[in-house]
């Protein structure tokens, strides 16, 4: 099940296309995660 946040947006679809253009830019797996659990703290 796909939840939408407030904004109507389906929230781990935007989650999906910031991990895989990170991929896609050239950056490792660790820098990946590294950064999502930062930002996921900040929040």
């Amino acid at each position: 099940m796909d939840r939408m946040n407030h904004q109507g947006e389906h929230s781990n679809l935007k989650w999906y296309a910031i991990i895989l253009s990170q991929w896609i830019k050239g950056c490792g797996l660790q820098y990946i995660m590294d950064h999502a659990i930062r930002q996921k703290r900040n929040r």
